[in-house]
């Protein structure tokens, strides 16, 4: 797959990484599977458990990875038509 992993640092615990990169996975398969319903589910709990750790990291970080989420969730709205 072409896509950006979430970082993978010292700023992040391992448990939080493994999450959020098994949502991103999830959800990147969803929506190729064209189950978009189930990728945006993803998607959205991933912005909400990045949103839970906007204090520990660097906020550089913290917005790349809004950044990656909101546009892959932006991607299953547009395909659902859903604004």
């Amino acid at each position: 797959m072409s896509h950006l992993k979430v970082y993978t640092s010292s700023l992040i615990p391992l448990y939080r990484s493994c999450l959020l990169n098994k949502l991103l996975d999830d959800g990147k398969f969803f929506f190729q599977n064209l189950d978009f319903e189930e990728a945006e589910n993803r998607f959205q709990y991933a912005l909400k458990k990045i949103c839970g750790i906007e204090n520990e990291m660097d906020k550089e970080c913290v917005m790349d990875l809004k950044k990656q989420f909101l546009m892959e969730l932006l991607k299953c709205k547009r395909e659902r038509n859903v604004s």
